[in-house]
C-alpha cells in the first residue's frame, strides 16, 4: 500500500483525548501547585528581601516576576 500526503502517520478523526480535557498527570501537578503555591511564593518573597547573597535575591525576584 502506498501512503501519500498527510495520511502517513496521521491520527484518525475523533481519536484521542477530547480538546480541553486535562490528562491525569496535569491534574495532579495542578493540585500540588495549589497546595504549595502560596507557601512557595512567601518563601520566594522572603529570599528576595532577606536572602544572604545578591544572586539569590535576584533569582527569587525573577521567579516572582515570571509568575506574576
Amino acid at each position: 500500500m502506498i501512503y501519500r500526503g498527510s495520511a502517513w502517520g496521521s491520527k484518525r478523526p475523533g481519536s484521542g483525548r477530547k480538546q480541553g480535557t486535562p490528562n491525569k498527570i496535569t491534574a495532579e501537578i495542578k493540585e500540588i501547585a495549589h497546595q504549595y503555591g502560596p507557601r512557595a511564593l512567601k518563601e520566594l518573597a522572603r529570599i528576595a528581601t532577606q536572602g544572604e547573597s545578591e544572586t539569590a535575591r535576584v533569582a527569587a525576584c525573577r521567579e516572582i516576576l515570571d509568575r506574576a
